[in-house]
């Protein structure tokens, strides 16, 4: 387990990350598995992601599962799940970072939902927050491309004679 990528992203989270985590964890909305939370204290409990002999699976298992036998499987299924739980939190914690692309993603749910008003609300308020970025770099560009796309989607959609920004798509490339 000293290798996994479980034990290799834990050592990277910061004092505030594993706070934010904690809290995701104990949400019954991303965690339903007691194990799971046993598993994530354990390891950030001490110095126990320095020390490879505390990492060890046979190690970990009764301070999960007290008064069971060893399962590998278990305590393999755990594991697996608290990484999927943690992926989604950098997933969450990344989109959180970047407004423009929350509101650009929360556009394209409005667009396949059908929602036209909330798509052109959503839209407006992601331009207006990407034309106050100072910097025009490659990130500024990538969510001028999303923008644009999500513009071109939504008039493709309508199925009328509107004009697409099939230009402006092609601009922002």
């Amino acid at each position: 387990m000293q290798k996994s990528r479980l034990v290799r992203i834990l050592r990277t989270f910061t004092k505030k990350e594993v706070r934010d985590f904690r809290k995701w964890l104990h949400s019954p909305a991303h965690n339903q598995r007691e194990d799971v939370v046993a598993i994530f204290e354990y390891l950030v409990a001490g110095d126990h992601l320095e020390k490879d002999e505390l990492l060890d699976k046979t190690v970990i298992f009764p301070h999960v599962y007290p008064q069971e036998p060893f399962d590998d499987a278990k305590i393999r299924q755990g594991m697996h799940f608290l990484l999927k739980a943690m992926e989604d939190f950098l997933v969450y914690q990344d989109l959180l970072e970047d407004e423009v692309r929350s509101k650009v993603v929360l556009a394209k749910v409005y667009r396949q939902r059908q929602l036209g008003k909330s798509f052109k609300r959503t839209m407006q308020a992601a331009r207006k927050l990407q034309e106050q970025q100072s910097l025009r770099n490659r990130h500024y560009l990538q969510n001028e491309y999303d923008l644009q796309y999500e513009e071109y989607s939504y008039l493709s959609g309508l199925r009328r004679t509107v004009p697409l920004n099939l230009q402006e798509v092609s601009n922002s490339m």
